[in-house]
């Protein structure tokens, strides 16, 4: 059995008979008065478009508007006029912090650069390595 929730919260419960999926008849039906609106079919581009943009920013340290131009220049005007230079800035800023938040739980993993393991003169600034 399988449970459908539409973002206007309606919901509705299928089955899967002989391979196809088919409305559970002991299931509530969407009714008229809760499930009123037709499909949206940019709803799920713009998405899909929002996730992109998680997964750069996470990825990468890019600058908003460089993740903002990559993710919408692949989509439609419709779509890309639906995500704000904006709320593109608050969804990376957001992530971005969460990630900066954790510390470390043990020295294991505290990760140095091999930059930063030197001086300026090349020696070792580190004089022990927990590794």
């Amino acid at each position: 059995m399988f449970y459908w929730i539409c973002r206007c919260e309606a919901r509705i419960q299928t089955i899967f008979k002989n391979n196809i999926r088919i409305i559970n008849q002991k299931g509530k039906p969407f009714s008229i008065n809760v499930h009123s609106h037709g499909p949206d079919p940019q709803y799920l581009q713009i998405k899909k478009v929002k996730q992109c943009i998680k997964r750069k920013s996470d990825e990468t340290n890019d600058t908003t508007s460089k993740i903002y131009q990559e993710s919408i220049m692949s989509t439609s005007v419709a779509v890309a006029s639906q995500i704000s230079k904006n709320s593109t800035r608050c969804l990376i800023k957001r992530r971005r912090m969460c990630q900066a938040c954790s510390e470390p739980k043990s020295f294991n993993e505290i990760a140095v650069p091999k930059t930063l393991k030197h001086t300026l003169d090349n020696k070792l600034f580190l004089i022990k390595s927990f590794h």
